[in-house]
């Protein structure tokens, strides 16, 4: 039940997530309302919902120590999977897709979208699975299969639960209906063929720094630092490139905590390197460590001076990092890229 008054019982450490949650599509509802999309929020809603059981489930499994049959586990699967809060949460942010109708089927869990949570749950498993019988967790669908089946573990039957499902779907079939559909053609094309219509504007990004240049609407990320201690416990000479400094956020804690690594931050937008280099300046008095050029990743390819042609060969021989030399760097020991959505208007 989506209930605000919901948070009686919760523990305060899930009451501000409750809340967060509440806040976050309620105002997705309006925002689709003004784009006269009324109804498509409480899709979004409701895919969350689901999602949300399906996790209880899983935690009600661990909880009794019971391992599900592999059936019961797909069955679970398709919603844990999330990809139908993801799928409904992409064509919230398409206008002119993302109409009433097909929310309508996506809720309808169509075989495509079952298909495909099933071969991203199975094959996340396969991924995951050592890593997490070394804590406490639910049954993965591996262990779910050796239950059921009584068979011992393998990588090959491991990988034939997922090709497998990749048999569920008729994919010639819709193959066949894309290809004889020309308003559906455009699925057909190689993306580099369209590419520098939808190729990203970096004026809004400069408008965007512009506007919030005091350095108060962008907050240090320090969690970072306990996320990844590593940023702090490097050793000498080691490099970090920062994908996207925006304002200097997560640069600027990094450069406090660590005196031995060399940060190379970049930014589609001049503005935001401007920024970031006065927000550095006037917390660290003297930064020698740190070098910011413009560069939109999206667009282009990592330049030379990152990695020559040798240093990038020495690394796949080695998997080494290469020393500085007068060609380039090196490579980087790190890369950090935190991604936040904005909208422009």
């Amino acid at each position: 039940m989506w209930n605000p008054s919901g948070i009686e019982g919760l523990p305060e450490s899930m009451r501000y997530l409750h809340h967060v949650v509440l806040d976050f599509y309620g105002k997705l509802e309006e925002d689709m309302e003004r784009e006269g999309r009324s109804g498509c929020g409480l899709f979004a809603k409701k895919s969350m919902i689901v999602t949300a059981k399906a996790y209880l489930q899983e935690a009600k499994w661990l909880s009794e120590d019971f391992v599900a049959t592999f059936d019961e586990y797909k069955e679970n699967g398709v919603y844990s999977s999330s990809y139908l809060a993801l799928l409904t949460g992409s064509f919230l942010g398409m206008v002119d897709e993302g109409t009433l109708d097909v929310f309508e089927w996506l809720s309808t869990f169509p075989p495509l979208l079952v298909t495909s949570a099933l071969i991203g749950r199975l094959c996340g498993d396969i991924a995951s699975c050592e890593f997490e019988h070394k804590r406490k967790h639910v049954g993965t669908s591996i262990d779910c299969y050796m239950k059921q089946y009584g068979i011992e573990q393998t990588m090959e039957k491991r990988e034939e639960a997922g090709e497998y499902h990749s048999k569920d779907f008729e994919w010639e079939f819709l193959k066949n209906i894309v290809e004889n559909d020309p308003s559906l053609s455009h699925h057909l094309h190689h993306h580099h063929q369209n590419l520098s219509k939808y190729l990203p504007d970096s004026q809004p990004w400069q408008d965007f720094h512009s506007r919030h240049s005091s350095g108060k609407f962008f907050k240090e990320r320090r969690y970072l630092l306990k996320e990844f201690p590593e940023l702090v416990s490097c050793g000498e000479n080691s490099k970090l490139l920062e994908i996207g400094c925006g304002n200097g956020s997560t640069v600027l804690p990094i450069l406090r905590g660590s005196k031995n690594i060399t940060v190379y931050a970049c930014d589609c937008s001049s503005d935001a390197l401007v920024r970031t280099k006065e927000n550095i300046d006037r917390a660290i008095s003297s930064v020698d460590n740190f070098h910011s050029f413009c560069c939109d990743f999206s667009t282009s390819e990592f330049p030379d001076w990152v990695a020559c042609d040798r240093c990038r060969d020495k690394f796949m021989l080695n998997h080494s990092g290469g020393s500085e030399s007068k060609h380039c760097i090196g490579g980087v020991d790190f890369v950090t890229l935190v991604c936040e959505h904005r909208s422009f208007s």
